[in-house]
């Protein structure tokens, strides 16, 4: 069977890493990158309990999330990019960061903001969740902050989140084993590190598998980690700033990084159960992957 390309860029080094040796390397960063995170940036995240207005603390948790966010993926990326570089000896672009990025990535952005509107009408129609306008219970200009703050945040999160597991791991583990073993692995381990995200669960793990899924699709279908970078960023910034979702029961606010969260200035606040957005998460990745579906059928069809 013929690779994808974004395979074969994996053959760009003078050596190549084993599948079973990618796994246990990638879980190493991401272990190394929460210890050192959690050094570096932990004491960051307690300023927030400076502030005794919800003024105050809206602020410092608007600067608090979004320094977290990029510790974290800032080590991601470090670590990934010394693995292949001094070891496979190749460059981190090879991964599927490559040049001419902007209209992926904007299209990326789109797909993510128009797949997390399907998701909260989801949950507003057919679950009853409650809506209420937040952009009033906070200075705009603590909002204006957080539009230029933590998207920049969430790009380099999404780029350390695509680079690990739909760049290094996908490409070491599709070269030997094949695509889908490497988009099947990749995607359980996504979904094992969001775990904790949605309040734990199995059909929340399910939901992120299947988001994975279509992140790997969708990274094979453009052969390029920007669109799904793209998405990755809107995703996140659309479900935690525009719609402010908030899952009731689920005391995913215990973990310090969505205490700052939920605390940032957010458009809307959209608050529902874990089961309701555990089921409508599902849903939406499923029409996600039919798309994706349709059009690399549509894309191998052509002359």
């Amino acid at each position: 069977m013929v690779k994808p390309p974004i395979l074969l860029k994996g053959l760009s080094g003078k050596r190549r890493t084993p599948g079973w040796l990618a796994v246990l390397v990638s879980i190493g960063i991401l272990f190394c990158a929460a210890l050192a995170g959690i050094a570096l940036f932990s004491p960051v995240l307690n300023r927030q309990d400076v502030g005794n207005s919800f003024e105050t603390a809206s602020q410092y948790s608007l600067i608090d999330a979004g320094i977290s966010i990029i510790g974290f993926g800032v080590l991601i990326i470090l670590l990934t990019f010394a693995w292949v570089r001094f070891y496979e000896q190749r460059t981190l672009v090879s991964l599927g960061l490559g040049a001419h990025f902007l209209p992926k990535l904007i299209r990326g952005v789109l797909a993510g903001l128009v797949t997390v509107t399907l998701l909260a009408t989801c949950l507003i129609v057919f679950f009853d969740a409650s809506v209420t306008l937040a952009l009033t219970q906070v200075p705009f200009a603590a909002f204006l902050m957080g539009l230029l703050l933590l998207p920049l945040a969430w790009l380099v999160q999404a780029v350390s989140e695509e680079v690990l597991f739909r760049g290094f791991l996908l490409q070491s583990l599709g070269l030997k084993y094949g695509l889908l073993v490497a988009v099947v692995v990749s995607s359980l381990l996504f979904a094992g590190l969001h775990f904790e995200d949605g309040g734990s669960g199995t059909f929340y793990f399910v939901a992120n598998s299947l988001l994975a899924l279509f992140l790997c699709l969708y990274t094979v279908f453009t052969n390029s980690l920007w669109g799904p970078v793209g998405f990755n960023l809107s995703w996140n910034f659309a479900q935690h700033i525009v719609f402010g979702v908030t899952l009731l029961d689920s005391g995913r606010e215990e973990i310090a990084i969505y205490d700052a969260l939920s605390r940032a200035p957010k458009l809307l606040t959209v608050e529902t159960s874990t089961s309701a957005y555990a089921t409508s998460f599902i849903a939406v990745t499923l029409v996600l992957l039919v798309v994706m579906s349709i059009l690399t059928v549509n894309e191998r069809m052509k002359p």
